[in-house]
């Protein structure tokens, strides 16, 4: 199991307001309380587990009369639930501040306990929500139920603590994991990999990532660097594309290469530090966006003799040239581009033998062993 803050599901609702006769709907009528939804006191508490967690953050910040939360009652493997806890009246202290905390125990199919967090903040130091208006819990719990984790029914219990009046409750949920319905091969996601900037569009984005979360344990497995390229191709789309990047295995990381603070991030972003895998990473940014300037810096090396005495540098080179020509099988865009290198007055005659080369190879009829798009960008990875 993964855990970034907090995550869970359940059915879609509107959430109703709340008095201090506890939950209320639209009419005034109180609604009595549920197992995922109490009233103590003047305390209120909802547990909302939802698969669509930046939906749910998004109709939270647009100011309306009510909320809708999507929710759902199942998850398939590797897709990712988010559990919030949505609260109202809590007491305040002579500062005039909350402090609504919660604990959050999952248990497992069997019964047993999949995981006991630690106590998080609900609402911790900050004054009660304006008039009478319900609050977000500040933390939150996400899951990903993981090839090894069992499928069946999974029990959330969250209980509910309030440090100042001393309330508490026990709120209760749950969802049902199963198998992924996912039955793209990897080697279907590899082409899609490998050719997504001929048809880009939002929802080929979001089916990329869904497909992209799916085969994680196999990208994971295969120790090439696979998941890395992954993660810049969803970096570079949504950079490119102003698409935002969904809630899933490599979210975290490719908002870590969109931000570029981390040593990783901008060793991703350094086009002066090159090395077999950054190859690699320039071929996915090419992939994602189709853009030439990847292409300029591949040929950088592609185009070069191959030196004596420097193994690290011929490493980088002998990839460049092995990585360009195959593509040029494989891409019509790179292939064009070739031929524009070609005629280019600032070639020099190394350059030009290496370009008529790939040329003819790209466009021989004799195909007996072409490259694949998975092995290009999936299977290869970094290893050049």
């Amino acid at each position: 199991m993964r855990k970034i803050y907090t995550v869970l599901l359940v059915m879609g609702m509107l959430l109703p307001a709340f008095s201090k006769a506890g939950w209320v709907d639209k009419q005034g009528n109180q609604v009595p309380d549920s197992d995922h939804m109490r009233s103590v006191g003047d305390l209120v508490a909802q547990l909302v587990i939802t698969d669509n967690e930046s939906q749910v953050l998004k109709n939270w910040g647009t100011p309306s009369e009510s909320v809708y939360f999507p929710t759902a009652d199942k998850i398939e493997r590797n897709k990712v639930i988010t559990a919030f806890v949505v609260f109202g009246g809590c007491a305040v202290d002579a500062k005039g501040n909350c402090d609504l905390r919660m604990q959050i125990t999952v248990y497992k199919p069997d019964g047993s306990i999949y995981s006991k967090l630690p106590v998080m903040e609900v609402w911790s130091d900050k004054p009660v929500p304006p008039n009478r208006s319900l609050g977000l819990s500040a933390e939150y719990m996400r899951v990903i139920i993981e090839p090894e984790d069992p499928l069946g029914k999974y029990q959330v219990d969250t209980k509910i603590m309030d440090k100042v009046s001393g309330d508490n409750m026990l709120l209760k949920s749950s969802f049902t994991a199963v198998e992924s319905q996912n039955t793209e091969s990897i080697e279907e996601f590899g082409y899609k990999m490998s050719y997504f900037y001929l048809a880009p569009g939002q929802e080929e984005f979001s089916a990329f990532q869904k497909s992209a979360d799916h085969f994680k344990p196999r990208l994971d497995e295969t120790g090439n660097g696979a998941d890395i390229l992954v993660a810049v191709m969803i970096a570079r789309i949504s950079e490119t594309y102003g698409w935002p990047i969904a809630d899933g295995a490599f979210a975290a990381r490719s908002k870590e290469i969109l931000e570029g603070k981390t040593d990783f991030a901008k060793y991703i972003s350094d086009d002066s530090q090159v090395d077999p895998t950054k190859l690699d990473i320039w071929w996915a940014s090419f992939s994602a966006t189709g853009e030439e300037r990847y292409l300029e810096n591949i040929f950088q090396y592609a185009g070069q003799e191959l030196p004596k005495g420097d193994t690290g540098r011929m490493l980088v080179i002998g990839a460049a040239k092995w990585s360009f020509k195959a593509n040029c099988r494989q891409h019509d865009k790179v292939l064009h581009f070739a031929k524009i290198k070609l005629e280019s007055a600032t070639a020099t005659e190394s350059q030009k033998s290496f370009l008529k080369e790939c040329i003819d190879y790209a466009e021989s009829e004799s195909m007996d062993e072409q490259v694949s798009a998975a092995e290009s960008l999936i299977l290869r990875g970094s290893d050049g």
